[in-house]
């Protein structure tokens, strides 16, 4: 077993991560912020498409559920995740809210969050992402904001999106409560997150990462690399299950799925009963043998 953190079982079977505080992060999720092709074709004649895929990603067991604002069409598609939402219990949800800021004022912040929960039917979000969408904005001023929130049981934890060390760091010596989360691009084609130190700063400070593209668009679905495909025939699992094992091998480590069909969701929550026993000498194979972005093979990060 390679998990070295706490392991607990939410409902009905979503595994969680614990980075050393009083955070627990599902393994596995599904974001409601892009779609598969397939689906995205569909929605085009089928405006009920994110309620009737919202209730069944739930149904088949995949609880964690996360969603962004200010995207094109958020405003319609949030309305649509909120009243499947209520159809729901929500004590057995973890729901991610994403909230794009592009100002730094403490009311801004407030009303960002406000605004995207009311949308979305709830009355609380177990871990609010921020996402900066100007350099220019003050860290210390958000921090401030969402502690507030936090302190008024809107939001039960704090995280963020794409922040460097720095910004991390700013964040928790500014305001009452830390940040909790931080969600990165990461998987077998791009390992910025270890290269940059993110995945080993973040474990030594009790924050996980959120790796979202953990199937890097697509790539890490298919067969046809013959180091995958020998260790799928080994494990018993699929392409996308060993891209999500490789993911999850870290201790502060969990994952983001764009929402797909659902014969991919029964196929994605199957990882959960394989993906722990990925060697660490398999994981040091997939990691200098699987070619990255650009061609370059790294030294693996010291699990």
């Amino acid at each position: 077993v390679n998990l070295q953190g706490t392991l607990i079982v939410m409902p009905p079977r979503i595994p969680v991560k614990n980075a050393g505080f009083d955070f627990f992060m599902p393994v596995l999720g599904m974001g409601f912020w892009n779609m598969s092709p397939q689906l995205k074709k569909r929605a085009q004649k089928d405006k009920d498409i994110w309620i009737r895929e919202t209730l069944h990603t739930i149904d088949a067991g995949m609880t964690c559920i996360a969603t962004c604002g200010l995207l094109k069409g958020s405003l319609e598609r949030d309305k649509m995740i909120g009243r499947a939402l209520k159809l729901r219990k929500r004590e057995d949800l973890f729901i991610a809210m994403q909230v794009d800021l592009e100002y730094e004022h403490f009311y801004d912040t407030i009303n960002s969050v406000v605004y995207t929960m009311r949308r979305l039917k709830l009355q609380y979000v177990d871990l609010c992402l921020v996402r900066l969408l100007s350099d220019d904005i003050s860290v210390h001023q958000v921090m401030h904001a969402m502690s507030d929130l936090v302190n008024m049981d809107a939001v039960k934890a704090i995280g963020s999106v794409n922040f460097t060390q720095e910004q991390i760091t700013e964040a928790n010596f500014s305001a009452e409560h830390r940040i909790r989360a931080n969600m990165v691009r990461y998987n077998l084609c791009n390992r910025e997150a270890e290269t940059d130190g993110m995945i080993q700063y973040a474990r030594d400070n009790g924050i996980i990462i959120i790796a979202y593209d953990p199937l890097a668009h697509g790539k890490l679905n298919k067969k046809g690399n013959k180091t995958i495909d020998s260790l799928c025939k080994k494990y018993d699992m699929t392409p996308s299950q060993l891209a999500l094992s490789w993911a999850l091998f870290h201790p502060n480590v969990t994952t983001i799925l764009d929402l797909r069909r659902r014969t991919k969701i029964k196929e994605d929550l199957g990882t959960l009963g394989k993906y722990l026993y990925l060697s660490g000498d398999d994981y040091e194979l997939l990691y200098r043998t699987f070619p990255q972005e650009g061609g370059e093979v790294l030294e693996p990060l010291s699990t």
